[in-house]
């Protein structure tokens, strides 16, 4: 595989050097599926409890 040369780049507009986008909205993404992960993690938790209690 080869590396897109900086001529590549710039025709995305991505030739300074920095990949675009704002920090903290990428953290806010980031918080938003890490709370989506625990909430669905918990969500699982309960219902393997609640079947293991119905079929015992």
């Amino acid at each position: 595989m080869t590396v897109p040369s900086s001529a590549h780049w710039s025709k995305l507009g991505l030739n300074q050097g920095n990949l675009p986008g704002d920090p903290r909205m990428l953290q806010q993404i980031v918080d938003d599926f890490t709370y989506l992960r625990d909430t669905a993690w918990s969500v699982s938790q309960g219902l393997d409890a609640f079947v293991a209690s119905a079929s015992g």
